[in-house]
């Protein structure tokens, strides 16, 4: 395009001085050139003499070619920029993805380990405490079961992998001609009609260099020397609008470039990598670090095993001790207990540990001499009949309401003076049995209990 600049401001010059020879000769000249649109209008304003029309457009034709070259440049200049973060980021790719192969191999054992051991922990946790603090619990234990999982796959992707070794010297040659190869074929400079065929091939290419499988890289490397997919635009006629187009998508691929850049220089892993290359012995003293977390680790669910199924032994040496027949000794049954019966047993407390049987639908405690309820009974979670009558209850436990399925309460023949307001939460109560207590009002609240159908209240005080 600079020759036909040059002859565009020899025909203007000639113009301009009236040298109708030379401004013939030069228009011979361009006519014998590849024309575009804008020149072939010009050789026809200058065959028709009509040079004013023809120095008009002659010098809106250079100053768009100006442009053009310029837009060119700076699409060059963009180009060789992605050209260069893309090898940067392939390069940290490969860097990390070795760094992760040894990393599972030299310590994916302990890790696994360690945070299969975290997972337990929490479980049993979660087993031994009020159900009001299991919320914070259960998302721990809950990321604890996803980490693990996800460790546990690619540590067995990283077995998998048949990693080839490579000896220092090998590994330059590898770096060396996978660049040289990604010139070859980087998508972002091959022919459009390519540029699925170019895609293919660098991911293959990736893939090889990631692998350390330096025998396909150069195959692919040689396979490209011998195909033609990058383009060649020096002369090809480009509009304005596409050049700022293709400027435009090329900024913004330099921009997302950068975004993994940063991303994959600032994640852990890379992290670890800065500190293995600062300390040589980084997997010895890691690998020793490890260890003495998982021997912390195994202690202490030693001692949380010890005591998960404590609360049991207590249960049953009251069962035992209260002369309590029917009380399941096996564990399994224990813990899957939906049905308890421990009425006419002269009981003056419950004990504590009552409330880990959260199976529980059915609890007949009638006919006792229990005088107080333990706060734990609310964490009964899918209790649907509650017999308590004929005790020597005095009052309830504030949050009664937390028996959000119970169906029947039944609480007569005791000395209750009030009820709490919570009673109102128990929104699938059918029947409150009061009868023959000592109260003297009920909560305004309790008419929110919308499923109530039998409400007893004889031989109270009530006015």
């Amino acid at each position: 395009m600079e020759e036909i600049i040059k002859y565009l401001e020899l025909i203007k010059s000639s113009i301009d001085l009236d040298n109708k020879e030379v401004l013939l000769t030069q228009i011979d000249k361009i006519k014998a050139l590849d024309l575009d649109n804008n020149i072939i209008h010009l050789v026809s304003l200058l065959d028709r003499n009509q040079f004013n029309l023809s120095s008009i457009l002659i010098d809106r034709i250079i100053l768009e070619e100006r442009e053009v070259q310029r837009l060119k440049l700076e699409k060059k200049e963009l180009e060789d920029r992605l050209y260069s973060l893309t090898q940067e980021k392939n390069y940290l790719l490969y860097v990390i993805d070795n760094f992760n192969k040894l990393y599972y191999k030299e310590l994916g054992y302990l890790v696994k380990e360690i945070l299969k051991i975290k997972k337990y922990i929490l479980r049993i946790q979660i087993n031994n405490i009020n159900l009001d603090n299991q919320s914070s619990l259960h998302l721990a234990y809950e990321d604890a079961v996803e980490s693990y999982k996800r460790f546990s796959y690619l540590l067995k992707d990283a077995e998998e992998q048949n990693q080839t070794i490579l000896n220092k010297v090998e590994k330059i040659i590898l770096k060396d001609t996978y660049f040289e190869a990604i010139k070859l074929c980087h998508p972002d400079i091959i022919n459009e009609n390519m540029r699925n065929s170019a895609d293919d091939i660098f991911k293959e290419l990736n893939n090889a260099y990631l692998h350390n499988d330096l025998v396909l890289v150069k195959k692919i490397k040689k396979d490209l020397e011998n195909r033609s997919l990058i383009r060649n635009d020096s002369y090809k006629p480009i509009k304005r609008e596409v050049l700022q187009s293709i400027i435009e998508k090329t900024k913004r691929r330099i921009g997302k470039l950068k975004l993994e850049l940063t991303y994959l220089i600032n994640n852990e892993t890379y992290k670890r990598i800065e500190n293995k290359n600062r300390d040589g012995d980084y997997f010895i003293k890691t690998k020793e670090l490890l260890k003495l977390e998982l021997i912390s680790l195994q202690e202490k669910l030693e001692i949380q095993e010890s005591q998960e199924y404590l609360w049991m032994q207590i249960l049953w040496s009251w069962a035992e001790r209260e002369k309590i027949d029917n009380f399941p000794t096996d564990k399994n049954a224990l813990l899957n207990l939906k049905n308890l019966d421990i009425s006419h047993k002269n009981l003056t407390q419950l004990p504590e540990e009552l409330s880990k049987l959260s199976n529980l639908e059915i609890l007949n405690i009638s006919d006792n001499q229990i005088y107080q309820l333990p706060y734990s009974i609310v964490k009964l979670r899918n209790l649907v009949y509650l017999n308590l009558a004929h005790n020597n209850l005095t009052r309830l436990p504030k949050n009664i309401g937390k028996l959000s399925k119970l169906e029947v309460l039944d609480l007569e023949n005791n000395k209750l003076t009030k009820l709490p307001n919570s009673i109102s939460n128990l929104k699938n109560l059918t029947q409150l049995k009061l009868s023959y207590n000592q109260l003297t009002i009920l909560p305004n609240s309790i008419t929110n209990l919308e499923k109530l159908r039998g409400l007893f209240l004889k031989g109270n005080k009530l006015h």
